[in-house]
């Protein structure tokens, strides 16, 4: 519950973005080898919220990038804290992270190596008026 004018805000990002090699693992990995295990209500994140509507007139809708400098491990630790991840090995007895992990670490280089990491992010803010 909102108290009177109040503002709704709401945001999301997307899959990280590395190099074209590193991205296409990503996206293998989110799409095709877990994608079956997200959960069905994530169609809207997906989107950035682009479709939900909600009562109130908008105040903000922007698109960001946030950005970090990130090791392969760190990537690998993302995608090892995702749901998907998780769900897949808890319904097939399977982990089936090191397979992807393995993959990046031959495409990443040096393990020490840092990239820039960035991902899409949109924000979304709604004001709510009492006569709305």
């Amino acid at each position: 519950m909102l108290k009177p004018n109040g503002v709704l805000a709401y945001w999301g990002y997307l899959l990280p973005e590395i190099n074209p090699a590193v991205d296409a693992i990503v996206k293998y990995y989110h799409n095709d080898t877990v994608g079956r295990f997200w959960p069905p209500d994530r169609e809207p994140l997906l989107n950035l919220y682009a479709k939900v509507k909600p009562p109130a007139p908008r105040v903000l809708e922007e698109g960001f990038t946030m950005e970090a400098e990130w090791s392969v491990d760190q990537l690998i630790g993302m995608l090892d804290s995702w749901s998907a991840t998780h769900r897949a090995q808890e319904e097939t007895g399977h982990d089936p992270l090191p397979a992807a992990a393995s993959l990046l670490k031959v495409i990443w280089g040096s393990e020490s190596t840092k990239e820039i990491v960035r991902w899409p992010l949109k924000v979304h803010a709604f004001r709510f008026n009492s006569n709305s």
